[in-house]
């Protein structure tokens, strides 16, 4: 059974929907369902998004690759391909505008971009790979061959990337998204066993980076914004079950305990991206916490036509406070992948 099907039909049954087997088999409901606020916000959103794509198949005006790879991973993450009856021109649009701009994509290791493309670059990545495991268009492959084959050159032995690392905020995003991309080669089966490869060394330096921080005794505490984007990827790469630590927990209590509220200064919608990421694949207490404090809010924020509104001010992505439709489709379009992400993922690691 296709992947996303299946995340799709354990997303049903984790939210309370009975289906009967015509339903299952069909595609279409048959009877009235529970109405499910989060998918209705994130079925408004992605309406308006396909309203607001280029002719050329991207988004925006500025940053069209980052942004066009993050609207795209939406539509996948609804289980939308290129064949889907509501959105499949989108997306067959989105994916043939990635394609050729490959220039975007992961770089070699002695050219020096700035955290913005780093960022977005390593969204493309992501946003291909996940689309291949959708579709299996095979003109895909050899384009994340060579992003696998980039980000690898540029991934040293003690797994720590010079470029992006978890602990810096100008370019904690990228690192994210560029472990995202390789877990999705990974499960698509491009450079497989390198990729695992780089994937382990990858989890040594997270699982050494928190051990690390966590044993000084007397230190004043780390951030929870700083460890989120480690402790997040580092249980995305888990395959076994993680047991908790005292300084874990303080994070997490400290990442739950901010009640989102969208036109604060600080308010930061990566960081709730992240924040819903860890959750997830933590499990337990933290996520049901979560889900309430914050869900809520992001969803109480969306306006009537589907878009989320700018926020304060962020040096590290502008396009979270610009009114323009940039800035409109960034925040709109992490709104939805953050809301997707409890169905989207399985967690690895759960602490129930």
């Amino acid at each position: 059974m296709n992947s996303f099907l299946l995340r799709g039909l354990l997303f049903l049954l984790v939210a309370g929907v009975s289906l009967s087997p015509a339903e299952i088999i069909s595609g279409k409901p048959v009877r009235p369902r529970r109405p499910d606020p989060r998918e209705d916000a994130i079925s408004r959103g992605l309406l308006k998004l396909r309203e607001t794509q280029n002719a050329s198949g991207s988004w925006g005006v500025q940053r069209q690759g980052g942004l066009t790879a993050l609207v795209l991973l939406t539509y996948l993450g609804h289980g939308e391909p290129d064949n889907s009856p509501m959105y499949g021109p989108t997306v067959a649009k989105a994916a043939q505008w990635l394609l050729d701009h490959e220039a975007e994509m992961p770089v070699a290791p002695n050219e020096k971009r700035d955290a913005l493309q780093l960022h977005d670059s390593a969204l493309r990545a992501f946003a291909l790979g996940e689309y291949y495991g959708l579709t299996k268009d095979e003109r895909v492959p050899p384009h994340l061959e060579r992003a696998a084959s980039a980000l690898l050159a540029k991934l040293p032995a003690d797994g720590r990337w010079p470029d992006a690392s978890p602990l810096d905020p100008a370019t904690r995003p990228a690192f994210f998204w560029r472990v995202y991309a390789l877990r999705s080669f990974q499960l698509q089966g491009i450079q497989k066993e390198k990729v695992s490869e780089g994937l382990k060394r990858i989890q040594t330096f997270l699982e050494a980076q928190r051990k690390t921080l966590e044993s000084p005794p007397g230190q004043p505490p780390v951030a929870a914004d700083q460890l989120a984007v480690s402790n997040a990827a580092e249980l995305l790469l888990q395959d076994n079950r993680k047991a908790s630590t005292p300084q874990m927990e303080a994070w997490l209590q400290e990442m739950t305990a901010r009640k989102l509220d969208w036109g604060a200064p600080q308010a930061d919608l990566f960081h709730y991206c992240i924040g819903t990421q860890w959750c997830v694949q933590f499990g337990g207490t933290a996520w049901r916490k979560w889900s309430t404090y914050h869900h809520d809010p992001f969803i109480a924020a969306q306006a009537a036509d589907g878009t989320w509104p700018a926020m304060a001010a962020n040096p590290r992505e502008p396009l979270q406070s610009d009114p323009d439709i940039s800035g409109q489709t960034y925040r709109t379009a992490l709104a939805i992948f953050t809301l997707e992400y409890y169905y989207r993922y399985l967690p690895t690691s759960r602490q129930d």
